[in-house]
């Protein structure tokens, strides 16, 4: 499953993929050429924000392609809530 977000001229792909083996793919490779998360110091920001939840180590390269969390790593009170709170930055 993915999400997609309704912008000025239409809908774009969400940042992220659900999948049914409870992963969670986040879509860093197609954010590059949006207008806002073209900028590497974005993606980068997005990424350390996101290292912080416990359970997610994503590694410096992952901004430039579609690296996977387990969902389980947002079942801990406030990781989904952080989570959230960072994909909420998108709009």
């Amino acid at each position: 499953m993915m999400p997609q977000f309704e912008v000025a001229g239409g809908l774009v792909p969400g940042p992220f993929r659900l999948w049914s083996d409870g992963m969670l793919n986040l879509t860093f490779q197609y954010m590059l050429d949006r207008p806002v998360f073209g900028d590497a110091g974005r993606r980068e920001e997005m990424r350390r924000r996101l290292n912080l939840i416990p359970g997610i180590a994503l590694k410096e390269d992952a901004t430039r392609k579609c690296p996977t969390i387990q969902l389980a790593a947002l079942a801990p009170a406030g990781s989904l809530d952080a989570f959230l709170a960072i994909m909420d930055c998108l709009r």
